[in-house]
């Protein structure tokens, strides 16, 4: 057996291995099971989607920096050119 030989025989498998174990469910039945699996962090414990945090635009104002508020809550980024990492020369 060559090397191509060995390639295509453990692509075939590896690929019956994992069709092997897809759930034929529908794609609402996979959304469902999904949302509710991944919990959320919340202030140092576990959340489930049903106990997100829901507060005004100027509650959410009050509670961050002007900087973290623009980014988290309008969707800012930081200035261009203004990273530490833009000078890093070092190999890897």
């Amino acid at each position: 057996m060559n090397k191509r030989q060995f390639l295509l025989a453990a692509g075939v498998l590896g690929t019956y291995a994992a069709l092997r174990n897809v759930s034929w469910a529908s794609e609402q039945e996979q959304a469902v099971s999904m949302s509710s699996a991944v919990p959320e962090f919340k202030w140092g414990k576990m959340m489930s989607p049903d106990e997100r945090i829901t507060l005004s635009d100027a509650e959410w104002k009050q509670r961050l920096d002007p900087e973290r508020y623009r980014v988290l809550r309008k969707e800012g980024t930081e200035r261009a050119g203004t990273s530490p990492l833009n000078d890093e020369k070092r190999s890897g």
